[in-house]
């Protein structure tokens, strides 16, 4: 089974190697523009701090088991001493690490501020209830959210047809398993190479203005002229993805389906 495994990982970077060869030939999948400012950028970013932390909360000296997970834009749930929080994250530096946020547990409002050092997180805390406190947690290992797609780097998928309308005989195009490589693009977004086993052999390349959890983007099928238009989200496991796609190209009028994938 090992053998396998890498033989089909070969083949998916071998295809993915052509395909951005190709998507270099067509020279259509470029962005010429220089504005690098996501178009739908979050209010609040909390990319470097997504995922799961678990340690201690310390309110007047007695010690709780604190355990909170953060959202990609900072929203977050957890249990303090068994009993279930939830907030928001309000500012984030991620030059220093320095961070805001509110928590409501029960019916009281904890305003909280500290700072991400690494893999920990440390800070205090006020009450309008009056009790203060302060508290550290440390990132769980494995638990990293996937918030953008240029931070991805490669994913297993698979595509399926719904829907297509083709001349011809055979296989419809677009469909089966393959591998997909996400990169940044020099001027903003990422750019997104789509490889597919076959039959036939066939590829999607295309850039999205946006690298958030969920892109959209004009592809450019290889070789067979197609223009697809694709939705790429990122699950909120951060380890799995879903998607759709439509359009047509030179023997199928219209073509329909969806992606389901892992990230590698």
């Amino acid at each position: 089974m090992a053998t396998t495994s890498i033989g089909r990982r070969t083949r998916y970077l071998w295809h993915l190697w052509l395909a951005a060869l190709l998507m270099g030939a067509i020279g259509a999948c470029g962005d010429d523009d220089d504005d690098s400012t996501p178009a739908n950028a979050a209010a609040v970013d909390a990319t470097e701090i997504a995922g799961t932390w678990n340690g201690t909360l310390n309110i007047e000296g007695d010690g709780e088991a604190f355990a909170v997970t953060f959202d990609c834009t900072g929203a977050f749930t957890g249990t303090v001493g068994g009993v279930a929080v939830s907030g928001q994250v309000t500012s984030f530096d991620p030059d220093t690490g320095v961070f805001d946020a509110t928590m409501t547990v029960g019916s009281e409002t904890r305003t909280l501020a500290g700072v991400v050092n690494v893999n920990t997180l440390t800070g205090s805390f006020t009450s309008d209830t009056g009790p203060a406190g302060n508290f550290v947690v440390s990132f769980a290992a494995g638990s990293a959210l996937v918030c953008n797609f240029s931070l991805a780097g490669t994913a297993t998928l698979v595509m399926t047809v719904a829907s297509s309308t083709c001349t011809g005989t055979g296989d419809a195009p677009y469909a089966g398993s393959g591998a997909a490589l996400f990169t940044p693009n020099d001027a903003g977004g990422v750019d997104v190479v789509i490889s597919l086993e076959g039959p036939p052999q066939v590829a999607i390349a295309g850039t999205s203005d946006d690298d958030g959890r969920e892109i959209s983007f004009a592809g450019s099928g290889l070789p067979d002229g197609a223009a697809l238009t694709v939705t790429l989200s990122v699950n909120t496991d951060g380890e799995t993805l879903t998607g759709t796609f439509a359009g047509s190209n030179d023997d199928c009028s219209e073509l329909s389906g969806t992606f389901t994938g892992t990230f590698d």
